[in-house]
């Protein structure tokens, strides 16, 4: 393979664009139809995505330019919760411009558009090593970016709509690696930086070190100096492109550094992996993409986003390439395989922080490039023998995983047979397909394309079909009418773990399903044992827990409940808000216990525990004892009821307690100098003031403790989110940078031209 790269100007942008539409259009509008022009899908999709992208306008337009959040968990950083999610996204703020509630019909377009601009994208990347010939011209390298944008990767992440933005953006880096040497190219290179940065911090990283894997391999033949000249310029452009995201990487990076998912996971368990494990990987390389909450075949459930599969062509004419090229594309294929199939390997993406597939998209671009070089001269890499080859491949392990016994106890390994079935039929079908229009002289691009576009469309919308178990109808009516649940009282919260209660609207909530909550809310779960990566809807499992947690709303479809305080309702649905008695969010407790004292508490007498006393570490005993004391847990009775010791603490509220984006504020009049507890996460972020006056918190585990002197005093908690002055100050900084260099370049540029005309 010719490692130079050929750059010509092309027409082949816009075809490509119009190519990649049709072909979302054809994935997406049956579903879009069927549903009034809504687009639910599962799980993860209708908790997380569509609620997620309603909670973020409402901060938005309403949050007055407020860096907290109520609705996510007990509260939550904004950036800090939803950087991960969408807050980054191009796509994204197309939806923040146009009316609240319209998410769900916006969806599909989105998709539609992301895949585009995966297609576009990967064509810009793939157009540089495709052959230029009379009448070929890019044609194969939009073959390429259909395979890429409608890869398995992209289907089997249906679920998760935040995925595929990275994958939109993606190609752009390695485009910037090639073009490196061109100076008047390298301002878009930093942009390609900088978006992918802000898309998604998390997904970043991965890519940066697939990055140095890949200029390793595209340039270790090269003269040192060249390398380490081309090297050098990447850095420069990747820190000025970071640096310019640092509004978003900045405050994102200091708040992973504290989650639970980025220690370190270094077990002899992730060095090899088991066979169950290895036969899934296989299946997620040889047939197109499953749906991950029931996969099927071999493991039931599977979040790791396990497949790479290329829609008509599988790896076919990868094995080809790999068989007959000697280049440094076919040895960074085979190192890719290589690492796949090492757990060790796969999580150092992660910087050996968790085991997961989600850098495949990055695998199948390269893959992609493998299969254009063998559709642009089939003979040279003796294309039918790959194909034959993956035929025979498939075959195989379609056939060991349905009838041979993979354990001793013979256990179920296919679970959805004619699911599996059909699956194996497509991957074969496309390969076979090829090889027989190959043999007969009639493999025409035109007919590759059309095929390409089919099986792009098919194999991606079969995927979709498959996720799709819920009722659309009931899942709208329900996300809409909650949109008009409202803050009943600051003070209290609904005492729901529903994402669709919580966020959507103006309600708050005990728990939620989210990977992003703040790391102090970890530790008061771990406190607890119900700590999750991505949930703290454990917490409703802790007998008097919601209410200690202000959950005094709770939301039903039943009009005949009692103690109704609310209704809200669209269209057909109604829900009925009804209330119980609950903690305030801020009320004043005086005795105290250690967290180990809890530990030795069960399970299940943990939050009545709570109820009597604030949990401490002994490190914190100093500033409490003025005006609390040590409990002896062996004294709680738990049989008093919950209903009386919540009067009770609503007696010793703080007053006039509201709440908005930007913290909250109240006042206080107790007798004498008094410990307040408030069931709000204790981020660093958090400012306190008693009459003006700056004062600080004592943790409670994750919540906090206020001391506030007697009489009558107003106290303000404001939020600013760690590290963002931090990263406002650098990307203004690096964006000054960035318009220097273009203005040199066109000046440069200018004058270099007069020289050369002269």
């Amino acid at each position: 393979m010719d490692t130079s790269v050929k750059l010509k100007k092309s027409n082949g942008l816009l075809k490509c664009t119009i190519i990649g539409f049709i072909t979302a259009c054809l994935t997406f509008c049956i579903f879009v139809i069927r549903n009034g022009g809504i687009l639910t899908i599962c799980d993860d999709f209708n908790s997380q995505q569509l609620t997620f992208a309603q909670a973020v306008w409402n901060a938005v337009h309403y949050g007055n330019g407020g860096e907290w959040t109520w609705n996510l968990d007990l509260g939550s950083s904004v950036l800090n919760g939803f950087a991960f999610y969408n807050l980054g996204s191009p796509f994204y703020w197309i939806f923040l411009a146009l009316p609240k509630g319209i998410f769900p019909y916006l969806v599909a377009p989105l998709y539609i558009l992301k895949y585009t601009v995966a297609a576009l994208t990967a064509y810009i990347y793939l157009r540089l090593f495709t052959k230029k010939e009379e009448g070929k011209k890019d044609n194969f390298a939009i073959i390429g970016a259909l395979l890429y944008a409608f890869s398995g990767f992209q289907a089997v992440n249906l679920m998760f709509f935040h995925f595929h933005d990275v994958v939109a953006f993606f190609p752009l880096l390695l485009w910037g690696v090639e073009t490196i040497d061109d100076k008047k190219k390298r301002p878009l290179f930093i942009l390609s930086i900088f978006i992918n940065c802000s898309v998604n911090y998390f997904f970043f990283i991965q890519e940066v070190i697939f990055m140095v894997i890949y200029f390793l391999f595209r340039y270790w033949k090269e003269p040192v100096k060249e390398t380490l000249k081309k090297m050098l310029s990447c850095i420069i452009c990747g820190v000025l492109g970071v640096g310019m995201a640092a509004v978003i990487f900045v405050p994102s990076v200091l708040y992973i550094k504290g989650n639970s998912r980025s220690e370190m996971a270094l077990y002899l368990r992730n060095f090899v992996f088991d066979s169950k494990s290895l036969l899934h990987l296989i299946k997620g390389t040889l047939l197109p993409g499953d749906v991950m909450p029931a996969n099927s075949a071999v493991i039931f459930q599977n979040w790791d986003s396990p497949s790479c599969y290329l829609p008509l062509f599988g790896i076919s004419l990868v094995i080809a390439f790999i068989g007959k090229d000697r280049s440094w594309l076919q040895k960074l294929l085979l190192f890719l395989f290589a690492v796949s199939i090492f757990p060790f390997m796969t999580s150092g993406f992660l910087l050996f922080t968790a085991v997961y597939q989600r850098w495949w998209y990055m695998f199948v671009l390269v893959m992609a490039l493998a299969t254009v070089k063998v559709l642009e001269d089939p003979k040279e890499y003796f294309m039918s023998k790959g194909l034959l080859l993956y035929v025979l491949a498939t075959t195989v392990f379609f056939l060991a995983i349905k009838y041979v016994d993979w354990s001793a106890n013979k256990e179920q390994i296919v679970f959805y047979e004619d699911r599996f079935t059909y699956f194996y039929i497509i991957a074969v079908a496309g390969p076979v397909l090829l090889d027989i229009l190959h043999r007969t002289g009639k493999l025409k691009y035109s007919v590759v394309l059309v095929m390409t576009m089919v099986f792009c469309a098919f194999t991606t919308g079969l995927t979709l079909y498959y996720y799709k178990d819920d009722d659309t109808s009931e899942y709208i009516s329900k996300y809409e009418a909650s949109i008009n649940l409202k803050t009943l009282n600051a003070q209290y919260r609904y005492h729901t773990r529903d994402n669709v209660f919580s966020l959507v609207g103006g309600g708050s909530s005990i728990g939620c399903f989210s990977s992003t909550i703040e790391n102090s809310a970890h530790e008061f779960n771990t406190l607890l044992e119900v700590d999750t990566n991505n949930s703290s809807q454990g917490r409703i499992n802790v007998p008097g827990l919601g209410q200690l947690l202000g959950g005094r709303y709770m939301v039903k479809d039943d009009a005949g409940a009692e103690n109704i305080v609310d209704t809200v309702s669209y269209k057909n649905k109604t829900l009925y808000v009804t209330e119980q008695e609950a903690f305030p969010i801020g009320f004043a407790m005086d005795r105290y216990m250690y967290a180990s004292e809890l530990a030795k508490i069960p399970f299940e007498k943990r939050g009545i525990a709570l109820m009597n006393a604030a949990v401490i570490m002994p490190g914190e005993e100093a500033k409490v004892t003025s005006c609390m004391t040590h409990i002896d847990v062996g004294s709680i009775d738990y049989n008093v009821p919950v209903d009386d010791m919540a009067k009770a603490a609503q007696q010793t509220a703080v007053g006039n307690f509201s709440r908005d984006y930007h913290g909250f504020k109240f006042t206080t009049d107790y007798d004498k100098e008094t410990m307040v507890y408030f069931s709000v996460p204790n981020d660093k972020g958090w400012t306190v003031t008693i009459d003006g006056q700056k004062t600080s918190v004592t943790d409670s585990c994750g919540m906090m403790l206020l001391k506030v002197p007697s009489g009558h005093h107003a106290v303000e908690f404001t939020y600013h989110t760690v590290g963002l002055k931090a990263g406002i100050a650098l990307a203004i900084v690096s964006w000054a940078a960035f318009a220097g260099l273009c203005i040199y370049l066109k000046v440069n540029g200018k004058k270099s031209g007069k020289g050369a005309k002269a």
